[in-house]
């Protein structure tokens, strides 16, 4: 009985899985599918892979779909969910290999639970989603603790928040604005030390899906009107978590005796994950797979071009240009703007990812005179302030995208 409960249970976990990767992909199409090399490159992760065929995707991209249409109607125990969940994995990873920028948030944590369950798709599946949900809660917490997410991000947060019920905080003291902001990230660190907790579980499920209800009323068309894949994400956390927590974690536990090899290697992984995030903080693991959502932790990457040359630049690349600084005769390309309007959806926020962006979208229509690249370090957490570097013309450029470990090529569509 208690084995046909839990696979129950990972069966309506995979088909919510299957349900919310259909609309997150329908949301962020543009994201996934091949497109134009020069208007919207790619960057695949290894220099290798800039040469892979676009055939061969786009058949990833069709089996990616399938996949996940077959996990929301495939029989829970059949041969066919087994083979799916493999085709689902592969064909995720195969998308994701080839661009930098499909490693949204909410990609990395489906990829992590579809490797934990193909694994492991029994007892110890279920408790290594639920630690990797309690994981993701506790770094996302940890990144939103510095001043610059008290001062930024966070006030932007509030004002989302507050902006729905016609609330004004502008006259409120600094101090008592900081200290709303850092209720958000203690919320959120409370929700994850509830959730593992075998007293307060419902009390942390609660709190989780108030926590995310907030999130959709801040970022919802009622407040900051974000894209909708980060809002469809914040909804399926509050299916995922109400399957994953309503029974106790000593319901699910396997003695070790029952644990095959496959379950060992699950176990391995979601450990290796929850490991993984902690190195972010000295700029050896990036931002997005260490949870920092929402956070002020990512190096800020600045494009500038003369403003002499802005007339003669492609139109799409003119729908770029912000205002310039006061004083300053060069103008910003703004890389966020150029997401939202191509991918429907945020960039990936690494320096790396957008330095080789810049050097895709302009190295054609830019001269090395024209160029300059600043990036601002990770902020100080208890300043704020960050360390600015500048580089100026391709060939500097050119310097720092070899410095860095992964690739830093567009990919070639032909």
């Amino acid at each position: 009985m208690e084995n046909n409960g839990i696979s129950h249970k990972i069966a309506s976990l995979e088909r919510v899985m299957g349900f919310f990767t259909l609309l997150l992909v329908l949301v962020t199409f543009p994201l996934w599918k091949p497109l134009d090399s020069t208007a919207s490159p790619q960057i695949p992760w290894f220099d290798f892979l800039c040469q892979f065929p676009q055939s061969i995707e786009t058949g990833f991209l069709a089996a990616l779909i399938l996949a996940a249409i077959l996990l929301v109607f495939s029989a829970k125990k059949s041969l066919t969910r087994r083979v799916t969940r493999v085709v689902y994995l592969a064909s995720f990873i195969g998308l994701v290999l080839l661009d930098q920028h499909r490693l949204q948030p909410w990609t990395l944590q489906l990829l992590l639970f579809s490797v934990v369950l193909s694994l492991a798709p029994r007892r110890d599946g279920l408790s290594c989603c639920r630690i990797l949900v309690v994981t993701l809660y506790v770094y996302s917490s940890i990144s939103k603790i510095d001043l610059a997410f008290l001062d930024g991000q966070g006030q932007l947060l509030l004002d989302g928040l507050f902006k729905p019920f016609g609330v004004n905080n502008e006259m409120w003291s600094r101090q008592t604005n900081r200290a709303l902001a850092a209720s958000l990230p203690l919320g959120e660190l409370l929700v994850a030390f509830l959730l593992v907790t075998d007293r307060f579980r419902r009390i942390g499920l609660v709190g989780a899906t108030l926590m995310h209800l907030m999130i959709l009323v801040a970022l919802g068309p009622w407040g900051l009107n974000h894209e909708y894949g980060v809002l469809i994400w914040n909804v399926y956390f509050i299916f995922q978590n109400f399957i994953l927590f309503r029974k106790p974690i000593e319901a699910v536990e396997a003695t070790l005796l029952s644990r095959k090899v496959s379950n060992w290697i699950a176990i391995g992984v979601t450990g290796l994950f929850a490991f993984l995030p902690a190195l972010e903080n000295w700029g050896w693991y990036d931002h997005w797979p260490a949870w920092a959502v929402y956070s002020a932790r990512p190096e800020r990457v600045e494009v500038l071009v003369d403003e002499s040359i802005v007339p003669s630049l492609p139109a799409s690349l003119q729908e770029l240009c912000g205002r310039p600084a006061p004083l300053d005769v060069r103008v910003p390309i703004v890389l966020d703007r150029w997401s939202f309007q191509t991918r429907n959806c945020p960039i990936y926020p690494q320096a790396r990812y957008r330095v080789a962006l810049a050097n895709a979208l302009l190295r054609k229509q830019v001269d090395s005179q024209s160029i300059t690249i600043e990036i601002s370090s990770t902020p100080n957490r208890f300043t704020g302030k960050r360390e600015k570097h500048v580089f100026h013309g391709w060939k500097e450029i050119d310097q720092l995208r070899k410095n860095y470990r992964l690739n830093t090529q567009a990919r070639i569509l032909e």
